[in-house]
């Protein structure tokens, strides 16, 4: 072979060898970058262009300020500026942040609050304030409100919109609060009706429920304030003293309506969900219809499961 001919083959494959050692530098100079102290600061010798997102400073090392933030590796997903962890606060909550367009799913995402026994004091979706469909990151904010009558350890928790259903698609933020009481409301005191295991050791009676008192915000909605209440289970201490719920978590009223003196109170299709035997239904029904004919205006409490009331909570 001529000498030129060689030269030639030498060069060019000296040329693809430097142009493939550029190219993966250039495709992978984000991992030549670290965030330190506020700082982007260079990890290896030869790096790209800087990366253009904030380098937030972070006490723990982890390159963000907001501990109410979700990353994943390069790139962070939500940030939360309010509230966060630690606040202390009374109803509403004004929640504000932003989160990159694939955290939503048709504009929102869920969030929920819910106290240190998980039981849920508000759910609602969160809406995106502008176009969400794209990569950067998207603002929202929403007015969260809450009635706890004692001041609650509650948390936060904004979850990604997971239209999949699959589990690799999760990811979600939690924020510890405490919540307050409104103190300028005017309260009212209800009764809400839950079986007790210490009161009935042999629970040899399905129907036998129990009040525990509960004080809200003076409504005139009180029948749906109290079973609102009912659905929400017993606080720890009510649990602590032997009472517990029939219902499931996570049931729901849809509707009621109190005329001639009957409740009528229709409920989503979470309360019929694994009854089991005639008994536990007993029970909830005994919860529901005492919770509401502690009202003079109420001699009748006629409950239906999505419109359907021939069929409703059958064992």
């Amino acid at each position: 072979m001529r000498p030129d001919k060689i030269i030639v083959i030498v060069l060019v494959t000296v040329s693809i060898l430097v142009a493939g050692v550029i190219g993966t530098m250039y495709f992978t100079f984000d991992k030549g970058w670290i965030c330190e102290d506020g700082k982007w600061v260079s990890s290896s010798r030869f790096n790209g262009p800087m990366p253009k997102e904030t380098c937030q400073a972070d006490p723990e090392g982890n390159g963000i300020d907001n501990k109410n933030s979700v990353q994943i590796p390069g790139q962070e997903l939500i940030r939360v500026f309010s509230p966060v962890t630690g606040d202390v606060l009374n109803s509403p909550i004004a929640l504000k942040g932003e989160a990159r367009g694939n955290w939503f799913f048709e504009a929102s995402f869920p969030a929920r609050l819910e106290d240190e026994n998980g039981r849920i004091l508000a759910e609602l979706p969160v809406q995106a304030d502008g176009d969400w469909m794209m990569e950067n990151f998207v603002p929202f904010s929403a007015s969260i409100d809450f009635n706890v009558t004692a001041t609650t350890s509650a948390r936060l928790v904004l979850m990604k919109d997971n239209p999949s259903g699959l589990p690799e698609h999760d990811a979600s933020t939690t924020i510890s609060l405490t919540l307050l009481p409104d103190a300028n409301k005017e309260k009212k005191t209800l009764k809400i009706f839950f079986p007790n295991s210490k009161k009935d050791p042999g629970m040899t009676d399905c129907g036998s429920v129990h009040p525990v008192t509960r004080e809200i915000d003076k409504t005139l909605a009180v029948g749906q304030a109290a079973i609102n209440e009912l659905l929400l289970g017993p606080s720890i201490k009510e649990a602590n003293e032997g009472y517990f719920t029939s219902i499931n978590q996570g049931s729901a009223l849809k509707s009621i309506k109190i005329d001639k003196g009957a409740a009528y109170v229709d409920f989503d299709k979470k309360i019929e969900e694994s009854l089991g035997g005639s008994c536990r239904v007993t029970s909830i029904r005994a919860q529901i219809t005492e919770t509401l004919k502690q009202f003079p205006t109420v001699n009748e409490v006629i409950i239906s499961v999505e419109g359907k009331v021939e069929d409703a909570l059958q064992p």
